[in-house]
């Protein structure tokens, strides 16, 4: 899989990852945003909220100065929002994705977003979490993090903001979020306005009706001016539902005509991405070369030149996408240089992060490449001093399981698997119990793996709301089947 965010619920798209283009033009820094008016969806000049405070109050620490969240209390926040007439900032994140990290890390504890808690209540939901089902029902998430704008009056979506966001972006999101709000709530916006649209757009997608988002996409792609800012989104969202909708013939066609056109520092990573999983289905080998190649030479060039704040976190995924993309093209000395330089950006931002939390937001990057570049023995030292230092995480023992499983080494695999199973919870723990079920399985010891099977098969039939997947439940009862009739024979 090439996506660079946390994806789900896209079967379709199985494998990993010229003319060249310049690369997209920088958005303002976050010195200079506060000066440079940002524009609403129609494409008219705005106001950020308290545009004249947005740099942090005078004599403010600016490690202490942060924006306050909610967490884990969807019905709390959305109370308070209520009562104190503001917007509703959702962020829905999970502790096994690295980019929800990289935004908690590097992001949220930004002074110059606390001018938005004027008017904007924040909220972190841990997807995983038996209390946070009911949102999920609500609110489909299938990209890790997901950032949802709610008007509390209505509880509808003014805005949806899939996988990272720089700065600058989340600024811009938040900003036009509020102008949203304000539009709707003044009952000024025309219900066939590229806002108005964008916003249903973006209802349908995250209520899991790709084929209504579509549509709706195309209407925003119709009535949006040439240079209206949003413009992006609505092509990275219409590609997406493409691909949802299986429609691999128009989604290879749109990603070729628009690759160069999405912009921004997060943006051209997750339309490239797409692109490549739809290119994947393409018959005629030699033009799925080519585009691929098309690809990475966008990319390259992106690379060569990001934007100022492009994240490390963004810049070490997109040259994972072009890695695996160079592989797919069996050329493995460039897919080897293109982790090479991933590794050397994740490792520099780890020696400058301020705590081993934030350090840990580049270990599954950072073990994965140095596997891809034989360095297995390194990831594992990694890991185990991740776990020393976050006792209570069960990322880095899982990340150190797969990778022990990459090396064949499944007896050590299966003892970090169970130091991750006992800190766990949620949908996530069901999904380790696969892993420890195939370990077992390789290790010969089959009634403990069909024992393992059937908690795995139970814990899907407990859950509840929008943490139960039928498809998940399915697949572990047929994993118990084949493994009981293994033990037959």
């Amino acid at each position: 899989m090439y996506w660079k965010c946390g994806v789900a619920g896209l079967a379709l798209l199985t494998l990993p990852a010229c003319t060249q283009a310049p690369p997209p033009a920088a958005p303002p820094s976050a010195s200079t945003a506060a000066a440079t008016p940002t524009k609403d969806f129609a494409g008219s000049p705005a106001q950020t909220p308290a545009q004249a405070s947005i740099e942090e109050p005078p004599g403010a620490d600016s490690h202490d100065v942060r924006v306050q969240f909610h967490h884990d209390d969807f019905t709390g926040a959305l109370k308070q929002a209520r009562s104190e007439g503001k917007l509703l900032f959702v962020d829905a994140w999970a502790e096994w994705r690295h980019t929800c990290k990289s935004m908690q890390a590097f992001v949220f504890t930004e002074p110059a977003l606390v001018p938005f808690a004027e008017r904007i209540v924040f909220a972190a939901l841990d997807t995983d979490k038996p209390e946070n089902a009911a949102f999920l029902e609500k609110y489909e998430v299938r990209v890790w993090p997901s950032l949802f704008a709610i008007d509390p009056a209505t509880q509808g979506l003014v805005g949806f903001w899939p996988g990272s966001a720089s700065l600058e972006e989340l600024r811009d999101f938040l900003t036009s979020s509020l102008q949203a709000q304000e539009a709707l709530g003044q009952s000024k916006l025309a219900p066939d306005s590229p806002l108005a649209l964008l916003i249903r757009a973006r209802a349908a997608h995250t209520a899991g009706d790709a084929e209504g988002a579509l549509r709706l996409y195309d209407r925003t792609l119709t009535r949006a001016p040439r240079d209206w800012p949003r413009t992006s989104e609505v092509l990275h969202g219409k590609l997406w539902a493409l691909a949802q909708t299986r429609r691999t013939r128009e989604c290879i066609a749109f990603g070729e005509q628009h690759l160069t056109q999405v912009t921004g520092t997060s943006l051209p990573g997750f339309f490239a991405s797409i692109f490549l999983d739809c290119l994947e289905h393409e018959p005629d080998g030699s033009r799925r070369s080519a585009l691929r190649r098309t690809i990475i030479a966008h990319l390259s060039s992106l690379l060569a030149n990001p934007p100022p704040s492009m994240s490390a976190d963004d810049r070490e995924d997109t040259w994972r996408i072009v890695a695996e993309a160079w592989a797919a093209e069996g050329d493995a000395a460039e897919a080897r240089a293109a982790q090479q330089r991933r590794l050397e950006i994740m490792e520099h931002a780890a020696e400058r992060a301020d705590s081993p939390s934030a350090a840990a937001t580049f270990d599954a990057g950072r073990a994965n490449a140095y596997v891809a570049l034989g360095r297995g023995e390194e990831a594992i030292a990694l890991l185990r001093a991740r776990m020393a230092e976050l006792p209570d995480s069960y990322e880095p023992p899982a990340r150190l399981a797969q990778v022990l499983e990459a090396l064949g080494k499944t007896s050590d695999a299966l003892a970090a698997i169970d130091v991750a199973l006992a800190r766990a919870y949620g949908p996530r723990r069901l999904r380790y119990l696969e892993q420890k079920a195939r370990l077992l399985g390789a290790l010969g010891r089959v009634d403990e793996q069909i024992a393992t099977l059937e908690a795995e098969v139970q814990g899907y039939r407990e859950l509840r709301g929008g943490h139960a997947s039928m498809g998940r439940q399915r697949a572990a009862e047929a994993r118990l089947e084949r493994a009981r009739q293994t033990a037959r024979r």
